[in-house]
């Protein structure tokens, strides 16, 4: 049981963080958009800097999800040991 409360928490944890990126995401590009041209080329490499590691999050973040998602189809087909890890392994190669 208390694997399930860390699944749930795991799970809750990962939506805010997703819900923080997002919303700064949006943040940011009001930011970048409200700068004048004095700053252009350093707003500009801010905007490239900030986009790459928005990227990388919002991969990383969806991933997690991914693992989250299959791990809970894998429970609620009562699978275990080997057959876990290959359904796992499967699931999380598609698409």
């Amino acid at each position: 049981m208390a694997n399930h409360v860390n699944r749930n928490n795991f799970d809750e944890n990962a939506e805010d963080i997703h819900n923080d990126v997002s919303q700064l995401a949006d943040t940011l590009e009001e930011v970048l958009k409200s700068w004048g041209s004095d700053a252009k080329e350093e707003a500009e490499a801010a905007r490239v800097k900030a986009q790459s590691l928005l990227k990388e999050t919002r991969a990383r973040l969806t991933q997690q999800q991914k693992m989250s998602d299959c791990s809970k189809a894998a429970t609620a087909k009562s699978l275990k040991g080997d057959e876990r890890s290959t359904f796992m392994s499967s699931c999380l190669k598609k698409a």
